[in-house]
């Protein structure tokens, strides 16, 4: 795989967001009057859009896990300075863009006369703040995200990712350069992880078993990852294992059904797709001109992908409060939400790069 390859990943996070921005604004502005309104073929194009919402949140997932991995293919984790550096340069990416829409679902909240509302409560914000915050409709919810901002649920997935990758790293287990033993038991471990998590959250409900039982779709993007990075060629056995286990998944729903065992399925699903792809992409000139064709389509929505993810939600109820058309209404969401996020997006990268990188100051290999 070439760098072409991860500018493709970064245009799959631009058509990641689209699709959550897409559904949000189906959900926010197309009620049933309005839906009824339409032909039948757009009615079913708009939901079969909307309705993939759910997988494009695990898209995010699985990319997260590649990106996390492949910049910190340098990091040592048993190194207390690699260990500094790769929680300092995890916060200053997520923490600025993450408060700043706290403060935006807040005075949007105020503006709208709703920020008396439990979801902007002080301990609400705290939830948020330490990223316990889950979607209210789950089992065993603590926290609902702040300021009715719901696609805020995923970053507390994401932070308990980001965690649990060193930890696993540091115990000699997640190395690029390991033996074959040793990368498979992190990948058992994963495996075990997740188990454990749908257990307790099928047992006793709460946020972080939630976020155990999601952990193996984000670390499927880190054997993605890995297979990139190394010489070695093991995609026939992941590849086979994972189609395995969307088959045993789908016989363990059909007996007991579960939005988490789903989504464990669908990740599993998105990583056998993304190895017959890799495949592909090889041999197949064809692929490389679709490739640019979406590059040059996503490529920079995807560079600002998170902002878009964290603003959009609070906009659109924004601009609805102001009961202006629907086509304005959506026209102005979507151009307040590129200019908000590109704005955001450039200026919290002055506080990502970091100078200690290990990647920069060579002090690791």
């Amino acid at each position: 795989m070439s760098d072409r390859r991860i500018s493709l990943i970064d245009s799959l996070r631009g058509i990641a967001a689209l699709v959550v921005v897409f559904h949000h604004l189906q959900v926010v502005f197309l009620d049933a009057s309005v839906m009824l309104g339409m032909a039948d073929w757009v009615r079913t194009l708009i939901m079969a859009i909307s309705d993939l919402n759910v997988e494009a949140v695990l898209l995010f997932f699985v990319i997260s896990g590649f990106s996390i991995t492949y910049s910190s293919r340098r990091y040592r984790f048993d190194s207390s300075q690699h260990w500094r550096v790769y929680i300092t340069k995890r916060l200053r990416r997520l923490l600025p863009l993450y408060w700043a829409s706290l403060i935006l679902a807040l005075m949007i909240g105020l503006m709208r006369g709703v920020a008396s509302q439990s979801e902007f409560s002080a301990l609400t914000l705290l939830g948020n703040f330490v990223f316990l915050q889950s979607p209210a409709t789950v089992s065993g919810n603590w926290f609902a995200p702040y300021g009715q901002n719901y696609p805020l649920w995923s970053l507390s997935f994401e932070m308990f990712f980001y965690l649990v990758f060193p930890i696993l790293a540091w115990l000699g287990l997640g190395s690029d350069d390991g033996r074959p033993w040793q990368r498979y038991l992190t990948d058992s471990l994963a495996v075990l992880l997740s188990l454990a998590g749908l257990l307790i959250q099928q047992w006793s409900p709460n946020p972080v078993a939630l976020f155990a039982s999601h952990y193996l779709i984000w670390h499927l993007g880190l054997v993605l990852a890995r297979q990139h990075l190394s010489e070695r060629n093991d995609r026939l056995l992941t590849g086979v294992a994972a189609f395995v286990g969307v088959v045993i998944l789908t016989l363990v729903l059909e007996k007991m059904p579960s939005a988490t065992i789903n989504n464990l399925r669908t990740g599993l699903a998105m990583f056998v797709i993304w190895q017959i792809a890799t495949v592909i992409n090889r041999d197949w000139t064809l692929i490389h001109w679709i490739e640019r064709g979406i590059n040059t389509l996503f490529l920079q929505l995807g560079l600002i992908s998170y902002a878009i993810y964290l603003f959009h939600y609070p906009i659109m109820h924004w601009v609805k409060s102001w009961q202006w058309s629907l086509s304005i209404s959506i026209t102005i969401t979507m151009i307040l939400t590129i200019i908000l996020s590109w704005s955001a997006e450039r200026y919290s990268r002055r506080f990502y790069a970091s100078p200690t990188d290990p990647k920069q100051s060579g002090q690791a290999t």
